[in-house]
């Protein structure tokens, strides 16, 4: 890894961490009831993840698939300008509030943002739904929205070995390194017995990962 990526990482999630993430959790819950937004079960890590990633406020966000989801509201309501992308057009649930901003549109081939000024690009189990090859397109894309410095957040799944599981596309070793250019041999080293804990409580059956990328 040189010098300019040395800070890039892949995270498996661990649940023995949940405690670590108790109180930013019980804030999305109130966040999720106060917007009427959605927040399901395995977000507990990939909200977590994001937002201790970002230095916050921050107005220079972009969320890559903001769905229906709590996270914008949160980053929203500690003061970030936040602007929501979506294939599907939400636009009448995220700009409820004043600090969201919606652009409705596929990624990145109905794209019109303007490049080179972001501080982040986020993507909450997002972009995942895509093959491996619009994945990387998609953050390539995202990469180039980002200023020097900035920073690429997401959160997928992965397996042993790369496929797709329905819509989802689940990452490897090989496939973590032809998208994002990372090694993530050494991290992969646990994850049978990360996959086994996670196993005791998520009924998902694959594992949640964070990925960041600095440009």
């Amino acid at each position: 890894m040189n010098e300019e990526n040395k800070m890039n990482k892949v995270e498996l999630f661990d649940i023995d961490k949940m405690p670590e993430y108790a109180t930013i959790n019980r804030e999305f819950e109130e966040t999720k009831v106060k917007y009427n937004a959605h927040k399901y079960g395995a977000y507990m890590f990939d909200y977590p993840f994001i937002v201790n990633h970002i230095d916050i406020p921050n107005d220079r966000i972009i969320d890559f698939g903001c769905g229906l989801g709590a996270l914008d509201f949160y980053l929203a309501d500690k003061g970030c300008e936040v602007w929501a992308i979506d294939r599907d057009d939400t636009r009448w649930f995220m700009e409820k509030h004043p600090k969201i901003h919606f652009v409705h549109g596929a990624i990145p081939e109905g794209m019109r943002i303007e490049d080179g000024e972001w501080d982040y690009v986020i993507a909450a189990s997002s972009i995942e739904h895509n093959p491996p090859e619009k994945i990387k397109q998609i953050f390539t894309y995202g990469m180039s929205l980002l200023r020097a410095g900035g920073i690429f957040i997401a959160t997928m799944v992965a397996l042993k070995e790369a496929q797709m599981m329905g819509s989802t596309f689940c990452l490897d070793v090989p496939a973590i390194k032809e998208i994002f250019d990372i090694d993530a041999s050494e991290e992969f080293t646990k994850f049978n017995d990360l996959f086994a804990k996670f196993g005791t409580k998520f009924t998902y059956p694959f594992l949640s990962i964070g990925i960041v990328v600095y440009k």
